[in-house]
């Protein structure tokens, strides 16, 4: 299975089908092209922290793979954890965020 990335045109070969995938893309102050980093195994967003770029405040982070050392292997899908001033108020799935964001109808 193969896509496009929005960010540039080469074709991104998805070699894990039907596993966890985990890339990001940032820019710099001054904007410009975004660098594009694909496959990677964990990343952590800061948000607002007057402390800084540091764990225990608010943050984003999603996780490719679980356990340590013998048990390391990639997830069946990225596990997303949500902080708020260092409390975790969410833990799941990509879907399970994207369901308690819906609207009640």
């Amino acid at each position: 299975m193969n896509s496009t990335s929005k960010y540039s045109n080469k074709d991104v070969a998805h070699k894990f089908d039907n596993q966890s995938r985990l890339g990001y893309a940032i820019s710099g102050k001054r904007g410009g092209n975004p660098q594009v980093k694909d496959d990677i195994g964990y990343a952590t967003l800061f948000i607002d922290n007057a402390s800084g770029c540091q764990y225990g405040g608010s943050e984003i982070s999603a996780n490719a793979f679980s356990g340590f050392g013998d048990t390391y292997e990639r997830r069946d899908k990225c596990e997303i954890t949500i902080c708020n001033e260092g409390k975790e108020v969410f833990r799941g799935g990509f879907d399970e965020l994207v369901n308690k964001l819906q609207p009640i109808e």
